[in-house]
């Protein structure tokens, strides 16, 4: 049994331990600085102050990248709608000055990027819609694809497959016939159906001839109808010019800011000014880029409406070595096409090399010079601005991609195609617009180059 004194003695080291240790969490807490409802606000601020300028910078250099898109867009772009609806709250901005600068830049320029010694058929074949000796478009498994140095592996033909008056023409025959006193079944035009007064010569029009076909102007859905596009570019315009207006609304009437300082008097002129520069810039790359090309287009001539011939085109790929094989390429026209009429094949071409043209020389310096200077004064007046101002640039950009999209939605589809044998590609596009299955193969001859019309 314990004693008294010693109960007390037990009792006073525990209140010692307790007091202690209340000492040191007292201590301990005390290290820890005070924190209010003031502090929590300000965190709050860092934190949202943070995220907005994270996101004000990063939006607009969205503007700045999309060359895949870029390309693609461009692959149709054949007058002023396409080149205004690009502009609009545009994507790809790099892409778009280096191909204006690589297709029809001054030297200078181009050794400034580092593309003094490229071929011009490189940048032909990935920012223009032409054809050429050096320039063809050829299919594969996944579509249409621009080679550069295989000229003549795709031949462009007319037939008609209506039983006991099939017939099979080259777009030579169809346009120049082989007699003099023969009516053509075709027609050359400009793309607006104007009669083409350019190259009158007949060795010019031959050379047209025998460039390679056009497979995305003709192969995908019908670019004849301009007025999606023009609606489109119209609606872009309006679009851009709303954000333009909401800025102006948001700095001047709502007055929104991201602090609490006053409004910034130069950031809706900067940043009006920026946007309308780049807008601008693009429009002038992407006019240059355009303007290097000829369309024309071929049209059915007085005698195709008398024998009501039902024409239809076909490409005929020969296969090689490389990447591609062997088929037979289909157009898809209309079901309610007429007898003697058939929707216009396009053909795009150029008359000149690009960069010996001395006005188109000095316009893309000044699309260059719009967009390069443009942006960092967009980029510097959105800044300044409320983040519902970037907010509003990027959503206009964004729908511009899908209304890009949609208008070309046709280059996603592609055309019936038929894979064929290797050197039997015309002998079975024979078979089947006689409607028949096999035949025994006779002797080999050299009937590829005869389709140009070509006698060996």
């Amino acid at each position: 049994m314990q004693c008294p004194r010693a109960n007390r003695e037990a009792r006073g080291h525990e209140l010692h331990a307790k007091l202690y240790a209340l000492l040191l969490f007292s201590a301990m807490i005390s290290l820890i600085p005070p924190v209010d409802a003031t502090d929590a606000v300000i965190e709050y601020q860092t934190v949202a102050d943070f995220a907005t300028n994270l996101f004000t910078d990063l939006a607009p250099l969205v503007a700045l990248f999309g060359q895949d898109v870029s390309k693609q867009f461009l692959s149709q772009s054949i007058d002023w709608w396409d080149d205004i609806l690009f502009a609009m709250a545009p994507v790809g901005i790099l892409t778009i000055v280096l191909g204006a600068i690589r297709v029809g830049g001054h030297g200078w320029l181009r050794n400034i990027i580092g593309r003094a010694r490229e071929p011009p058929s490189v940048s032909e074949a990935e920012f223009l819609s032409s054809t050429s000796d050096d320039v063809s478009e050829v299919w594969n498994k996944r579509g249409v694809v621009r080679k550069v140095d295989c000229n003549g592996s795709i031949k462009q033909i007319l037939y008609d497959d209506t039983p006991g008056i099939q017939t099979v023409m080259s777009m030579w025959e169809a346009e120049f016939s082989r007699e003099p006193q023969e009516q053509p079944y075709i027609t050359r035009r400009d793309k607006n159906q104007n009669p083409l007064t350019l190259p009158e010569d007949p060795e010019i029009r031959r050379n047209w001839n025998l460039m390679p076909p056009n497979l995305t102007l003709n192969a995908h859905k019908p670019i004849d109808n301009r007025y999606p596009i023009a609606t489109s570019a119209v609606a872009g315009i309006i679009l851009q010019a709303g954000v333009i207006a909401f800025q102006a609304v948001v700095n001047y009437h709502l007055k929104w800011t991201m602090t609490e300082n006053l409004v910034e008097g130069y950031a809706f002129p900067l940043a009006s000014t920026g946007t309308c520069m780049v807008c601008l810039g693009v429009l002038i790359c992407a006019r240059a880029i355009e303007s290097c090309t000829t369309e024309v287009i071929w049209i059915p001539a007085e005698r195709t409406k008398d024998e009501k011939k039902n024409l239809k085109v076909m490409w005929v790929q020969r296969g090689s070595q490389e990447a591609f094989a062997s088929y037979a390429i289909f157009r898809v026209d209309a079901k309610d096409q007429m007898p003697g009429d058939f929707r216009p094949i396009w053909g795009s071409y150029q008359t000149q090399n690009p960069r010996d043209i001395n006005w188109l020389n000095y316009f893309v310096l000044l699309g260059s010079l719009l967009c390069l200077i443009g942006f960092p004064v967009q980029f510097i007046g959105l800044r300044g601005l409320h983040y519902s101002a970037t907010l509003a640039q990027l959503v206009a950009t964004g729908v511009m991609i899908l209304i890009r999209s949609v208008v070309r939605n046709g280059l996603s589809k592609n055309p019936p195609i038929l894979p064929l044998q290797k050197g039997y590609e015309l002998d079975k596009v024979a078979l089947l617009i006689a409607g028949l299955n096999s035949c025994r193969p006779g002797p080999r001859f050299l009937y590829w180059k005869e389709i140009d019309g070509i006698k060996l």
